[in-house]
């Protein structure tokens, strides 16, 4: 049976380390020892040390999570016997995270029938998480000892807390060390305008930084790695077997993926082939020699070679180092290095790059926009459509007729405004004909009155007289004419069926009207024209009596034939562009047409290749260009 054992920080370890009090001389020493523990001390000495600070103890274990995962790094007396009996306890502690007590199975150090085996162990939180336990197998003779063993290792494991944070401290701050001093460098690299100017910086900063004889670096070509620069050096032609020894050294770490060092590190060169190490080893003499590919993205680009002396191998922290300048600095060279390659170089890498994505695995994406591109090209080549001519396109009626005002007058009422549809002969306006109405009777008064006096003159025989009045008579009936000729035209009628489309006097009724204005235009219904605005590079392509579609934006369900009838000389700018209006006749009318209505209109030309039909207008603009330029 298990239980977990809370303990009070405020109990003092030596009061209750045993039930049975030690000697006073012997509980100092080890509380002495404690006290006088080094930060270096290794963890078996801390926990032998524990281990004998709590009586009754005859095993116990120390684990501790390295790279994710828990691992033994100290037993006490004997490492069987100490994990056969607490490993389970120990797993129980790392899921729950607290401390705990467990009866143990009857031991051989167990001292008297009395006496009892229990496993007490305690977690050891590093940062809010579990990073060790402390187990201990115990012999007491009642459970009321456990709490002081329990408070004995709370005690203890605070020093293995320190030590854990102390290395993580120091980790982090090794890390910050190596990318301070790193971002130094990059920064003295970076500036340099080209890739060898640069290389030849970085290579000469690592040497004094590392303190190296000689920093080296390699490039990946066709056929393996090949020497670029050489720290301190321009010219290495003449040291051909050095040459081919540190290449042979850079392919050996490239095809491994990984840093070679030696003398060798037992955490980086396990199950590494170093023969071409060795070899350059042999010939500079007994160097100590530190090797790091070069990766960009999923690419192996080169490798670097660092050589000093002997005594002065290179350590892991050296090797960090070196691997976070080379990390931080390859992608930076690389992309000069791209930039410095001659034009033709680059258009035959990406060519290569592409074809490769294109063949190679992955890029679904790419393969299918290629497919469906091929396809279309074949289609284009092989397939004939219908070449259509698209322009924008306005509806217009054949003619219109103005209804003008017939005589200086004023609106009485108007019947009729723009948008009407009339029928022939319907009202459209009333002018006031009260002044005409008056001028009729003046003349008629006017034409009984000279009457008699003709008859008088007849029956006098006056023949001047009669003369006279004759001609004031006929004077008179002309004036009478006129007036009733006005009086008939002072409501205006429309002249056919047709629609108003411009005009509206309801909002001037009483106004002046003048002799020949114009009140109302109208135009008939059945009859409309197409004007199509067409580019002046594609007039070419008209001709009389083509047909064709209209699509108006106002009723785009529906498809209006028509036919091409006059191709004008009229020009319209537009949108940096000349147009011709060209005029199309439609076939059949609707009611629901409006003369200035807008949409696109397609003129059929004839079948053509697909190809030629997409492609005229890249064409027609390269032939011009071609012109300019070579005419």
């Amino acid at each position: 049976m298990s239980s977990q054992v809370q303990s009070s920080d405020t109990e003092s370890v030596p009061a209750q380390a045993s039930a049975t009090p030690k000697p006073a001389g012997m509980a100092q020493d080890n509380w002495q020892k404690m006290a006088s523990l080094s930060a270096n001390m290794d963890l078996q000495s801390w926990l032998e040390l524990q281990c004998g600070l709590i009586e009754g103890v005859y095993s116990g274990v120390l684990a501790i999570r390295e790279s994710g995962q828990f691992q033994p790094v100290a037993v006490w007396p004997d490492a069987n016997q100490a994990m056969d009996s607490l490993s389970d306890l120990i797993e129980q502690v790392m899921a729950e995270g607290s401390g705990l007590v467990t009866e143990l199975p009857a031991s051989e150090q167990q001292t008297g029938t009395e006496a009892h085996c229990f496993g007490v162990a305690f977690p050891i939180h590093v940062g809010g998480e579990v990073s060790g336990v402390i187990a201990v197998a115990v012999n007491i003779s009642a459970e009321s000892e456990l709490p002081a063993t329990m408070n004995a290792l709370q005690w203890g494991a605070a020093w293995v807390e320190l030590t854990q944070m102390r290395r993580l401290y120091d980790q982090r701050e090794s890390a910050f060390t190596r990318l301070s001093t790193s971002v130094d460098l990059l920064s003295r690299v970076l500036p340099e305008p080209g890739f060898n100017s640069a290389a030849m910086r970085l290579v000469t900063e690592l040497a004094i930084n590392v303190n190296c004889n000689l920093v080296s670096l390699g490039l990946v070509g066709d056929k393996g790695v090949k020497l670029a620069h050489l720290s301190h050096s321009a010219d290495f032609g003449s040291q051909m077997n050095m040459v081919r020894a540190l290449e042979n050294a850079m392919d050996e770490a490239v095809d491994q993926r990984a840093a070679i060092v030696l003398p060798a590190l037992l955490s980086l060169s396990a199950n590494l082939v170093m023969v071409a190490h060795h070899s350059l080893e042999e010939l500079q003499q007994s160097e100590s020699l530190l090797t790091i590919p070069l990766q960009v993205d999923d690419r192996w680009v080169g490798a670097i070679t660092l050589q000093r002396d002997i005594d002065q191998p290179f350590t892991l922290d050296d090797v960090q180092y070196c691997e976070s300048v080379v990390a931080l600095a390859v992608s930076a060279l690389e992309g000069k290095r791209d930039n410095d390659r001659p034009l033709h170089q680059k258009i035959r890498d990406a060519g290569k790059q592409q074809l490769q994505r294109i063949w190679g695995p992955g890029y679904l994406g790419r393969k299918l926009l290629l497919s469906i591109a091929t396809i279309l090209t074949l289609l284009g080549v092989l397939v004939n459509g219908d070449y259509r001519l698209s322009a924008p396109a306005s509806l217009q009626t054949l003619s219109q007729q103005v209804v003008a005002a017939p005589f200086d007058g004023y609106i009485k009422d108007a019947l009729s405004r723009a948008g009407d549809v009339v029928k022939e002969g319907d009202a459209l306006l009333h002018l006031d004909d009260r002044d005409l109405l008056l001028e009729q009777l003046k003349w008629r008064s006017q034409q009984s009155k000279l009457s008699r006096q003709y008859q008088e003159a007849t029956a006098a025989h006056d023949r001047a007289r009669i003369t006279i009045i004759d001609a004031q008579l006929e004077q008179a009936r002309a004036q009478l004419h006129l007036v009733e000729s006005q009086l008939q035209r002072s409501t205006l009628y429309a002249p056919f069926d047709g629609l108003v489309v411009s005009g509206d006097l309801s909002q001037r009724l009483g106004g002046v009207v003048s002799h020949g204005e114009v009140l109302f235009e109208i135009s008939p219904v059945s009859a409309y024209r197409v004007d199509l605005l067409i580019k002046e590079s594609r007039i070419a392509d008209l001709n009389l009596g083509q047909t064709g579609s209209l699509y108006l934006s106002a009723l785009p369900e529906m498809a209006f034939e028509f036919t091409v009838s006059n191709i004008t000389p009229v020009t319209e700018y537009q949108d940096a562009a000349t147009f011709f209006v060209v005029e199309a006749m439609l076939h059949d009318s609707h009611e629901r047409l409006r003369p200035g209505m807008e949409g696109i209109g397609k003129v059929f030309i004839d079948e053509r290749n697909l190809f030629a039909i997409w492609t005229r207008e890249l064409r027609d603009w390269l032939r011009l260009r071609f012109w300019r330029w070579w005419g």
